[in-house]
């Protein structure tokens, strides 16, 4: 007995480019692959931040390089940027500014993973191994600021949240105790970027407060024997007169403090 074969005719879709596709298949084809993108974004958040809060040098600096990926995906796509604006809301679990503080400011971070699947005796074993954790290092935090400047500008109201949570005060602590000029450089970029336009102004007067430009302008007149760090110190200085506006409710109060720190 012959077996038959049957041969299906082709499909009208098979003959037709993507460009000539009916309106509804190629809005329903968007939403789709936008949905995929979204969640691989919200995937990718939730891996790199347990890397960052692991406690361990390779990881955290590997958890930075995924959420860079992240953050440079939303600042070339305005979708994924909206999309990421959502994620960074205060009640969304995949904020990425508390986190990079916390990396910035030298502390371990390991105890705020916090997984609902995690069984108590991993959540033990996890909490045991803190001793063995790595210290932050400035790799990891020129990693962090980097990081933190790259969000801010993705999604600016981070610059507020950023102020009220000390990021002001971390980073000129940062800046004139590091020793790596590349870190460094990263800090100031990073500090900078806090400043512009209105969602800065709690980081200007955070500076303001903390007489901020005057510690910088005293790091330019220590560093007469390192260039780099003049250089950085300076262009800091200068680029902060140019870009960054004072609240308008002080604007005499901030030029008077910019006075006497860019003479030294």
């Amino acid at each position: 007995m012959e077996s038959t074969v049957t041969v299906l005719p082709p499909s009208p879709w098979d003959s037709l480019k993507q460009s000539e596709w009916p309106e509804s298949l190629t809005a329903l084809a968007t939403s789709i692959t936008k949905r995929h993108e979204q969640r691989e974004m919200a995937c990718a958040l939730k891996r790199g931040l347990e890397d960052v809060r692991s406690g361990f040098t390779h990881l955290c600096l590997r958890g930075h390089q995924s959420l860079t990926t992240v953050v440079g995906a939303a600042s070339t796509d305005p979708e994924l940027a909206s999309f990421f604006r959502v994620l960074q809301e205060p009640t969304s679990k995949l904020r990425l500014v508390p986190v990079l503080l916390r990396v910035l400011k030298g502390e371990n971070t390991g105890e705020m993973i916090l997984d609902s699947d995690e069984n108590e005796a991993e959540r033990r074993a996890r909490s045991g191994a803190a001793a063995e954790q790595s210290p932050v290092t400035e790799e990891e935090q020129e990693a962090a600021a980097l990081l933190l400047q790259g969000v801010c500008l993705v999604h600016p109201a981070s610059r507020t949240v950023a102020a009220h949570m000390g990021a002001v005060e971390t980073l000129l602590g940062r800046v004139v105790q590091c020793t790596s000029l590349a870190t460094r450089a990263a800090l100031l970029d990073c500090l900078l970027t806090l400043q512009l336009g209105t969602h800065g102004w709690p980081a200007v007067a955070a500076m303001r407060r903390t007489r901020g430009v005057r510690t910088v302008g005293a790091l330019l007149a220590r560093s007469r024997d390192a260039p780099e760090a003049r250089r950085h110190a300076a262009e800091f200085l200068l680029l902060l007169l140019r870009h960054v506006a004072p609240p308008p409710e002080a604007p005499a109060e901030a030029g008077a403090e910019a006075g006497p720190a860019g003479a030294g």
